[in-house]
């Protein structure tokens, strides 16, 4: 999809269900997790061509890519692990045992640590790069699934489906800093460039919750197709893409307004979104 004219620009073959995607920082490659498939599918996106298919653990849920481009880490729901793709070889080198039904996932902003939401473990489980070993869990609430890491590395945000709050983790003291009370089963968040929002999936609300990030207090509730579920912002903070995953639609928010200002028919049930 071009975000400069909001129109479909190319459709790629994956595998089965392709779910959540991550770009590399060079924006050369897209890598594509196919829940159904336990593998991770790589796209070119000069040739918009699949150019290498990993394999994983069971039911991939999640991906995130460090800074420096040279790992994926994938969350497998079923396996319990996170594999670790080194993307010069496209294969995975380490796997890591978490908690139950690792879902969510998200690195540090200076790539120190991976967050990993086990959703059935009720925690969050934090990987230091530099060993690919786990440092500590933390407590996440209730069904924790989205997560999203501050750009100043300071908090992290954990989307609780079933107690439908937000827990913001102070991951410098590894403290809760905050819990916020949102809609209906929110499910995917993202925070702006700068830092100052995050906006919130409410699966079954249909909506999504904006939060002031300076001082953790909703400031709008922007109305939604039917299942919006995972959210990614552009790089200039102008603009936020969501998905329902019931309407076959994805709306694009204008953030100056936090109103959509378009909404953009795609493929069936459409699910994870990323922004190159």
């Amino acid at each position: 999809m071009d975000t400069n004219t909001n129109k479909v620009s190319a459709t790629i073959n994956s595998n089965v269900r392709p779910t959540v995607l991550a770009t590399t920082p060079d924006h050369k490659f897209i890598y594509a997790v196919n829940s159904c498939s336990d593998n991770v599918s790589v796209i070119d996106t000069h040739s918009n061509l699949v150019i290498s298919t990993i394999d994983v653990g069971k039911n991939p849920m999640g991906i995130a890519i460090t800074p420096n481009g040279k790992n994926v880490y994938v969350a497998n729901f079923n396996s319990n692990t996170v594999s670790v793709i080194d993307t010069c070889l496209n294969k995975v080198t380490f796997t890591i045992p978490v908690g139950s039904g690792p879902e969510g996932i998200a690195i540090r902003p200076d790539g120190r640590f991976v967050y990993v939401a086990n959703y059935d473990h009720n925690n969050i489980s934090v990987i230091d790069t530099a060993t690919n070993t786990i440092s500590t869990n933390l407590p996440a609430g209730f069904g924790p699934a989205g997560l999203a890491v501050t750009p100043d590395n300071n908090f992290l945000f954990v989307t609780n489906t079933n107690t439908d709050n937000i827990y913001i983790i102070n991951i410098q003291t590894n403290t809760l800093a905050n819990i916020i009370p949102v809609n209906k089963h929110p499910r995917g968040i993202a925070i702006t460039p700068d830092g100052s929002t995050a906006y919130v999936t409410n699966y079954l609300s249909n909506n999504l919750t904006v939060i002031d990030i300076s001082n953790f207090e909703i400031i709008h509730t922007i109305p939604m197709g039917n299942g919006p579920l995972k959210a990614a912002i552009t790089p200039d903070g102008k603009s936020v893409y969501v998905t329902s995953i019931n309407s076959d639609y994805i709306y694009v928010v204008d953030t100056a307004v936090n109103t959509v200002c378009v909404k953009i028919s795609v493929g069936h049930n459409p699910y994870g979104v990323a922004i190159m």
